[in-house]
């Protein structure tokens, strides 16, 4: 869990890469029923729902760009989508981890459906080895620790490939600007060096990232790990004090999503994520003022500490996540600069980050807080 999270009560676009796609799926009368039902089922009648999923996959505008307009109706709309995900190879595992990533409570029927489609051997399992990654952001009034046990007990029955790899950052001020420009080459060229040299290299390769440290440092650290890579994020609960993920969610944790986002393009769009507590507006205005700025917030019902304590609590947030950042980019426009406000755990900031836009993708800020000041200035982050 980061420290410092409000408390108050209120309410470079990277060079491009080949696109990996599978054969072409050859879909019989009743698979493709089934499969068109069960895409109705998870997006119900909402064909623009549908739409927006599949234009943040991979090339996904292309895609979209060659179907008809979502005015004809979801069944017709879905059965262009799935004729033409079938005819263009996109019908991989790839494909079905980003339905799993947007509605893991179906995780049962997507893999089922998963398995008649592309068979038993595309079912992608708990790996049996990771990388552990070790992440440390020190703050400026108290250290950061995180004990190898901890990590290696959380691991489990998971095995490493040999020590836990860390990374630990000294603090910086993170209302200087300029600071914390200077802080974020170090942080990019030892993470790059440890999945270059380490990580890739392995027959199967896969990360699990343990961190602590500034909202900031979390968010960057997942920007620059990206989604290119199989990855766990583990957070350390409170109660219990564990880095392990627990069997129940607590109540009171139903996602929210409050949007006032206009038609055109804004000055400024904010993002804010209540999770470990609830932010406050007034507090945003102070940074980031009203005129000409659209607003969307993340939140659960009752915002508290420890309150994400499942792996599909975050697997869900982070479907959020991309939903929101996916429709903010198309209803505001990409030259609308992006502030992030967040009082959440840390393994929901690297999702944040690894679910920043990265293609053609705006100035995007991140702002710190703590308890004396407040929120601080605009930190810019160097998307991939």
């Amino acid at each position: 869990m980061t420290t410092q999270d409000p408390s108050t009560s209120i309410k470079a676009e990277p060079a491009a890469r080949e696109t990996v796609r599978g054969p072409q799926t050859s879909l019989d009368g009743p698979l493709m029923h089934d499969f068109e039902m069960f895409l109705h089922s998870l997006f119900g009648a909402d064909a623009d729902g549908l739409c927006m999923h599949l234009r943040r996959q991979e090339d996904g505008a292309l895609l979209v760009n060659s179907l008809p307009s979502t005015s004809v109706g979801m069944e017709k709309w879905t059965h262009a989508a799935v004729l033409a995900l079938a005819a263009e190879g996109r019908l991989t595992g790839a494909f079905f981890e980003g339905l799993l990533a947007r509605i893991p409570r179906r995780a049962s029927e997507i893999l089922a459906l998963q398995r008649r489609i592309l068979g038993e051997a595309s079912i992608v399992t708990e790996p049996t080895r990771s990388h552990a990654l070790v992440f440390q952001g020190q703050f400026l009034q108290q250290p950061t620790i995180i004990s190898p046990n901890e990590v290696l007990a959380a691991l489990h029955p998971v095995l490493p490939y040999g020590e836990p790899e860390s990374i630990s950052l000294k603090a910086i001020d993170l209302r200087d600007p300029e600071a914390w420009n200077a802080a974020q080459a170090p942080l990019r060229e030892q993470l790059t060096r440890f999945l270059e040299k380490k990580v890739r290299p392995t027959t199967h390769p896969h990360v699990s990232v343990f961190g602590l440290g500034p909202t900031p440092w979390l968010v960057a650290l997942g920007n620059y790990l990206g989604d290119t890579l199989p990855t766990s994020l583990h957070g350390r609960l409170r109660s219990p004090p564990t880095w392990s993920w627990q069997a129940e969610r607590w109540s009171g944790t139903a996602l929210h999503v409050e949007k006032s986002l206009p038609e055109r393009r804004s000055s400024n769009v904010a993002l804010l994520l209540s999770i470990s507590a609830r932010l406050a507006v007034k507090d945003v205005d102070v940074v980031l003022p009203r005129r000409g700025r659209a607003i969307c917030e993340i939140s659960i019902e009752q915002p508290r500490v420890d309150a994400v304590r499942t792996k599909s609590q975050l697997g869900e947030i982070a479907g959020c996540l991309r939903d929101v950042l996916g429709e903010i980019l198309e209803r505001t426009g990409r030259s609308s600069p992006i502030h992030l406000f967040a009082a959440a755990p840390a393994p929901v900031l690297l999702a944040l980050g690894q679910n920043l836009p990265r293609r053609v993708a705006p100035a995007i800020f991140v702002h710190d807080y703590d308890n004396k000041h407040g929120f601080g200035p605009a930190l810019p982050l160097i998307t991939q």
